[in-house]
C-alpha cells in the first residue's frame, strides 16, 4: 500500500497543493523556504490524524458493524486536541500550522491510497476552537466503513511512520524507555533522542539477521565495504537503567562509545534505523520521512545511501527533502520533485516537466532536466553567501 496522491489546503506555506507520489522514493528539492519540510510535516500530520481519530465501533451503524474500526468516533469530545498534543508539526504558536496563520481557514489533508490497483481516499480537516485543534473526517457520512475494514488488514495500527531529522550529536546518557515512548519519539521528529533504544531493539531482535543486515548496510554506505564496523552492547533492559553501545572500525582493538562517532556516521545510523523499525508489528503501509539526510555526509556516501534507500523502498514509501546537488544527481529523475510553495498548485515528478532553457535565443528543454533544479539551488546559495557570486553563476550557466 502507498500514498498515490496527496492534497493539501491551507497548511503553513501551502494555500493549495496537489502532488502525485511514486510508490517507492520521492525526493523533494527546492530553495530554502520553498516548502520541502512542510510537505513532510503534512504527510506526518495526516498520519497523526488517522491515529487520533480511529476507534472501534461499540454497536452496529449504517455503514459498519460492531467491532469494526471507524474514523471519527461518535463522541464529540474525541475530535478536540489541545495545542500541545499535536506532535507532527513543529510550531511554537497555535496559529502557525494554518496558512498565513489564519486559523479561520481550516486545513485539509487528503490522501488517495492505492493497493493492488484498488484506491481509497481518506481526508481530514483541521479547524480551531480556542486553543484546541478540531480534527474531523472529511465526508464522514458518505464513508463506506465496510470497504475501509477490508482495505486495511492491520487495524488499528495499520500505518507506520518514521521521521528522521538532521542532527550533529547524540545525548551523552540515554535511559531505557518503553516501546510506546519510542514510537512517540519517532513520530514527532525526536527519534535521535532514543537512538540507542532503537539500536537495542534491533540488536536484541529474535531475528539476528536483521542486525547483521543493518551492519552490512552501514559498512557499505560509510566505507563501500573497504572497512567493517562493529557495534554492540552489554546493557540489559531487565538489569540496567541506561543503555550504552560501543563501536569498533576495521581491525581497531579499541572500543569507543557510540557518541564519539562522527556526525556523518551517526546520521547514517539514524537513517538506516528508520528503514528497519523492528520494534513495531507488521503494517499495511510504512512511511519513512527523511528531512535533509545528506547533512554531515560526504557526496560519495550520499550516492551509496540512495542505493540502500532504493532497496528498502520495496517495503517502505520513502520521502526525502534535500537541496544537496550530489544527492539530487545520484537519484533517478522520476524520483525528483521540485517544490515551490508560492507558485505551484499541482506537482508531478520532474520527468513530466518540459523545462525551458532560460535563454531567449534557444528553445526546448535543457539537455538534463535536473539542470534547472541545480541552477536554482546554486543561485540561492550564492546570493545568500555573497551577492557578487550571482555574476559568477550567471556566467557559469550562460553557455
Amino acid at each position: 500500500m502507498h500514498i498515490n496522491k496527496f492534497v493539501i489546503k491551507n497548511f503553513k506555506s501551502f494555500k493549495e497543493l496537489t502532488i502525485n507520489f511514486n510508490q517507492d522514493i520521492n525526493i523533494f528539492t527546492g530553495t530554502n523556504n520553498s516548502g520541502k519540510t512542510t510537505l513532510l510535516e503534512a504527510i506526518s500530520l495526516w498520519r497523526e490524524c488517522f491515529d487520533k481519530r480511529i476507534g472501534k465501533a461499540k454497536r452496529n451503524g449504517k455503514n459498519y458493524k460492531k467491532d469494526d474500526y471507524i474514523l471519527g468516533t461518535a463522541r464529540v469530545r474525541d475530535k478536540y486536541f489541545p495545542f500541545d498534543r499535536i506532535s507532527s508539526v513543529r510550531s511554537p504558536n497555535f496559529e502557525d500550522i494554518f496558512y498565513n496563520r489564519e486559523s479561520i481557514n481550516g486545513i485539509e489533508l487528503c490522501a488517495e491510497l492505492e493497493h493492488n490497483k484498488s484506491k481509497l481516499n481518506i481526508g481530514f480537516s483541521i479547524g480551531a476552537s480556542g486553543t484546541n485543534y478540531i480534527v474531523e473526517l472529511i465526508n464522514f457520512s458518505e464513508y463506506n466503513f465496510d470497504v475501509f475494514n477490508k482495505y486495511f488488514t492491520k487495524l488499528p495500527d495499520a500505518i507506520g511512520l518514521y521521521f528522521a531529522s538532521p542532527f550533529s550529536a547524540i545525548e551523552k546518557v540515554e535511559n531505557f524507555i518503553t516501546d510506546p515512548q519510542i514510537k512517540e519519539f519517532t513520530h514527532s521528529r525526536r527519534s535521535v533522542s532514543v537512538l540507542r533504544n532503537r539500536l537495542y531493539r534491533l540488536y536484541r531482535h529474535s531475528d539476528s539477521s536483521l542486525f547483521a543486515g543493518f551492519l552490512e548496510n552501514l559498512s557499505f554506505i560509510l566505507y563501500n565495504n573497504t572497512d567493517s564496523i562493529a557495534i554492540y552492547t552489554n546493557s540489559d533492559i531487565q538489569r540496567d537503567l541506561e543503555v550504552t553501545f560501543v563501536f569498533r572500525i576495521g581491525n581497531d582493538v579499541v572500543e569507543k562509545d557510540i557518541a564519539l562517532l562522527g556526525s556523518g556516521s551517526l546520521q547514517i545510523i539514524e537513517i538506516i534505523l528508520a528503514l528497519y523499525h523492528p520494534g513495531e508489528s507488521v503494517k499495511d503501509m510504512n512511511i519513512v520521512l527523511l528531512d535533509e539526510p545528506d547533512s554531515h555526509i560526504h557526496r560519495d556516501i550520499q550516492s551509496r545511501l540512495i542505493t540502500v534507500l532504493t532497496a528498502f523502498s520495496k517495503s517502505n514509501q520513502i520521502f526525502i527533502s534535500t537541496h544537496n546537488e550530489a544527492l539530487i544527481r545520484s537519484a533517478d529523475i522520476q524520483h525528483l520533485f521540485h517544490i515551490d510553495a508560492k507558485n505551484s498548485t499541482v506537482i508531478r515528478d520532474v520527468s513530466f516537466e518540459e523545462l525551458s532553457s532560460g535563454k531567449p535565443h534557444l528553445k526546448g528543454i535543457f539537455p538534463s532536466k535536473i539542470n534547472p533544479i541545480i541552477r536554482s539551488l546554486l543561485l540561492e546559495d550564492a546570493i545568500r553567501q555573497q551577492p557578487e557570486a550571482w555574476l559568477w553563476l550567471h556566467n557559469r550557466w550562460k553557455y
